[in-house]
């Protein structure tokens, strides 16, 4: 099944050294790796983030973490990441056809 993952806010309300809300570090992991490991440990497969803010940071963030645990990754940019999540969701609508998991990178279970 595939997993949807919303990545592309500035998080400007987690106030954090780090310039990125989805690579803020969690207990050894960042957000949005501890995301996706998660996603992968409950069967979803297919992975998709949805980048915006400072997208291309976390683009190369996620291809060295996809090589170094092994997943794939695949990477769709939304250009109006200002604008609200659904719009990121929407963006996903030429990749994604069928059910999926939608998942945010800062949401933690």
């Amino acid at each position: 099944m595939k997993c949807l993952i919303l990545a592309s806010g500035q998080g400007s309300r987690l106030k954090t050294k780090e310039d990125l809300k989805s690579l803020v570090p969690l207990l050894g992991l960042r957000l949005i790796e501890r995301v996706i490991l998660t996603a992968q440990k409950v069967g979803l497969t297919e992975i998709y983030v949805v980048t915006g803010y400072k997208k291309k940071k976390l683009k190369e963030h996620l291809k060295q973490f996809g090589k170094a645990r092994n997943v794939s990754i695949k990477i769709i940019e939304n250009n109006e990441w200002k604008k609200e999540n659904g719009l990121s969701v929407l963006k996903a609508k030429n990749f994604i056809r069928e059910n999926f998991v939608l998942l945010m990178c800062d949401h933690i279970f």
